[in-house]
C-alpha cells in the first residue's frame, strides 16, 4: 500500500538491494474516499516519497480505488501516469477492469519512460478458457506500444488446501501460453487479510 510505513522500510533498505527489487505499490483506499484534491494530494505525496526512497523502479496499482472515480472527467489512473512520467514506473492493468482505466494504459505510453507495462490476473481466471483468450488478446494489442510486457499471476492469500491447484493451474498456463512474456511473476501471501482468521496450533 502507498503508506508512510512501506515508503519509510524501502527507504531503509541498502541501496545494493534497492537496485535489484521493484516494489508493488497499491493505491490504497481510505476511510472516506477520495475527493479530486486529496486524490490529487496524495499521488503527490505518493511520487515524493518514491523520490525519496531512491527506488530504481516500481510497479503501482489503484485496484482499491473506485472505478467511476474520476479527474477531470478522465478515470483516476490518467492523472498519476501524467503526473509519473518523469520517474520509472511499470503502469498496471487487469483483466476485469472497465474498458476506460484499459484504454488509458495505451493512450497513455508516451508517460511511461520505462516502456514496460504488467497485466495482473487472478490465478484462478487462468483456468477460465474465455478469460485467457482475453488475456493474450490485451498483451497482443500492448506489444506494439511497450518494449516489455510483465505478467503478474497473483494468488491472493495461499491456503495449504488451495497450494497444489494453483500449481497446477500456473504451470498448465506457462506450458501453453502463446504470449512471450518478458517476465512472468507468481505472488501471493501466507496472511489472510484479517489476523484473526489466522489458526494457531500447538507446537
Amino acid at each position: 500500500k502507498t503508506k508512510n510505513y512501506e515508503f519509510k522500510a524501502l527507504s531503509q533498505l541498502r541501496q545494493e538491494i534497492k537496485t535489484h527489487i521493484i516494489p508493488f505499490l497499491d493505491i490504497h483506499r481510505k476511510e472516506k474516499e477520495y475527493d479530486e484534491e486529496t486524490y490529487k494530494n496524495h499521488i503527490m505525496y505518493v511520487k515524493t516519497k518514491i523520490l525519496k526512497s531512491e527506488i530504481y523502479q516500481f510497479y503501482i496499482d489503484d485496484i482499491d480505488i473506485n472505478t467511476n472515480f474520476c479527474i477531470n472527467r478522465r478515470c483516476s489512473y490518467d492523472y498519476l501516469m501524467k503526473n509519473f512520467f518523469d520517474i520509472s514506473y511499470i503502469p498496471v492493468l487487469g483483466i476485469h477492469r472497465i474498458k476506460e482505466r484499459q484504454e488509458i494504459i495505451f493512450s497513455n505510453a508516451e508517460f511511461v519512460k520505462t516502456s514496460t507495462v504488467a497485466i495482473r490476473i487472478n490465478v484462478t481466471d487462468l483456468a477460465i478458457p474465455m478469460v485467457k483468450d482475453k488475456l493474450e488478446d490485451i498483451a497482443t494489442k500492448l506489444s506494439p506500444i511497450y518494449s516489455n510486457i510483465h505478467l503478474i499471476i497473483d494468488c491472493r492469500y495461499c491456503e495449504q488446501k488451495n497450494i497444489e491447484t494453483y500449481s497446477q493451474i500456473i504451470s498448465k498456463y506457462i506450458y501453453e501460453v502463446k504470449i512471450l512474456f518478458s517476465k512472468i511473476i507468481i505472488t501471493g501471501s501466507s496472511l489472510p487479510v484479517s489476523f484473526s482468521e489466522i489458526k494457531l496450533h500447538n507446537i
